[in-house]
C-alpha cells in the first residue's frame, strides 16, 4: 500500500513542477530552478505601471524557488541598460529554497520609468530571460 500511495503521488508531484512558471534549465546533478511573480504571474513579459502600483513596494516581485529547496543558492537579478548588464537586486535562497528579488522602477533621473528594460535571472550558471515594460 506504501508504494502504491507513494506512486499515485509521483503524477501530482510532476503536474505541479509542469504547471510551475519557466524554469532555469537545470543540469542532471543539480536543483531544479523555477521562478514566477509573487503575485502569482507567471509572464516572462509584462507591464508595470506607476498608477497600478503606486511605489516599488508595492510591485510584485520575482520569486525564484529551488527544487528540491536548497538553501543557501545565489540569485542575481541584472538588468541591461545602455548595453551592458548591472545588478538589480540579489540574494540567497532560505532554507525553503526561495528568494524574492525586487525591481527598481525608477530611472537615473528619479521619474519613474516609462520604457522597457531585459532582465536576466542569473544562479549556478543558468539564467532565464524576463521583459519588463515601466509606464505611468
Amino acid at each position: 500500500m506504501r508504494i502504491r500511495g507513494a506512486l499515485l503521488a509521483v503524477p501530482a508531484v510532476l503536474a505541479l513542477l509542469a504547471l510551475a512558471s519557466p524554469a532555469v534549465a537545470a543540469p542532471p546533478d543539480g536543483p531544479a530552478y523555477f521562478w514566477r511573480w509573487t503575485d502569482g504571474s507567471e509572464a516572462r513579459s509584462r507591464t508595470l505601471t506607476e498608477h497600478e502600483y503606486g511605489t516599488p513596494s508595492r510591485l510584485p516581485r520575482l520569486l525564484v524557488q529551488t527544487h528540491p529547496a536548497t538553501r543557501g543558492r545565489h540569485v542575481v537579478l541584472q538588468a541591461r541598460v545602455h548595453g551592458s548588464w548591472g545588478t538589480e537586486d540579489s540574494g540567497t535562497t532560505d532554507a525553503h529554497g526561495d528568494v524574492r528579488l525586487q525591481l527598481n522602477p525608477y530611472c537615473a533621473d528619479g521619474a519613474w520609468c516609462t520604457r522597457a528594460f531585459d532582465y536576466r535571472l542569473l544562479v549556478d550558471g543558468r539564467r532565464a530571460m524576463i521583459r519588463v515594460t515601466f509606464g505611468r
